[in-house]
């Protein structure tokens, strides 16, 4: 879902399977789906409010919910490889 944002994050498999896009996310992570486009295959950590910790980039994304709020939303991601 990056990419379709004009964000460049190195992918390979872009099915969650080989963990290039894994990144470190910080922010506001309550707004990320680590399933938006489809299933991965890592275990995920998360915070104490179940906020994602790590995003898969090429299946991970920013929830439906938060398109259409009119709110300005902050999420960073840091590449891990």
């Amino acid at each position: 879902m990056a990419a379709m944002h004009g964000i460049e994050i190195f992918a390979s498999c872009n099915t969650g399977f080989c963990g290039v896009c894994l990144c470190d996310c910080s922010g506001e992570t309550n707004t990320l789906s680590i399933d938006k486009m489809g299933e991965h295959t890592f275990e995920l950590p998360f915070d104490e409010n179940n906020n994602p910790k790590q995003i898969l980039a090429c299946v991970g994304g920013i929830k439906s919910e938060y398109f259409d709020d009119d709110q300005e939303h902050v999420v960073v991601l840091k590449k891990m490889y």
